[in-house]
Formats: structure tokens, sequence, C-alpha cells
């Protein structure tokens, strides 16, 4: 089964965290880019990108795969968010602010999962 991935809040979440990543990168002085900023950026961008795979393949199982990835993703932002904020790029706030998105993103990305999941489960259990 195809889904749309417009019609979940979890997608609006994430193209939302992923604009305010993209706009955060621009920010970053062109001589103090490390190619860190590039790495922050496709972090955010995959979260949206792999709910879409997800949605698009067809199945519950890609589905679920595809929001463990995007989680993962938004796992691997919230790193490189911190690792930049410590090498001066950006600053506390601005990465504490995006470290808490993407968290929130994570959490949302699991709810999801888990929610979808149930079907499945109750199937596999004989409920």
């Amino acid at each position: 089964m195809f889904r749309d991935p417009s019609k979940l809040k979890v997608f609006g979440l994430a193209d939302e965290v992923t604009w305010e990543v993209y706009k955060l990168a621009a920010s970053i002085a062109p001589e103090d880019r490390s190619g860190l900023d590039a790495q922050l950026r496709r972090a955010a961008l995959a979260v949206p990108l792999r709910v879409i795979a997800g949605c698009r393949r067809g199945g519950d199982e890609a589905f679920l795969q595809g929001l463990s990835s995007a989680a993962e993703a938004a796992s691997e932002g919230c790193y490189l968010a911190g690792l930049a904020q410590r090498m001066g790029l950006l600053t506390e706030e601005a990465a504490t602010r995006i470290q808490e998105r993407l968290h929130q993103l994570v959490l949302a990305l699991y709810g999801l999962r888990k929610a979808a999941s149930r079907p499945r489960e109750a199937e596999a259990t004989g409920e």
C-alpha cells in the first residue's frame, strides 16, 4: 500500500526541521565551512527523503524501515549539530535548538513506527 507522505504530521515536521537546518548552515561563514555544514544539511534532508521512500515503496515493512532510517538520519543530525557547536561553527543556542528539534523528530518517527507496527504485532501473536 502506498502512503501519501504529505498527509503525515511527521513529514511536515521533518520538512520544517530541514528548512531550519538549511537556513542555519547557510549562516556559517564561508571561511569557516569545513564540510561539516554539508553533512549537517545532508542528515537533515535525509529525514523527509527516507520517509518519502518508505511511503512510496509500498508495503508495511518498507514503510517501517523508512521511518527507522529517517530516525537514524535525524540522530546523526543531532550529533553533527553538537560537533559543529564544539568546533565553533554554531552557537550553543543554535546547536541546542536544532538538537531539540531533531530529537523531537526522532521521537515522532519512533512513535509513528510503533503505532504503524501494532497491527502486524497483533497478527503475529494471533490477537
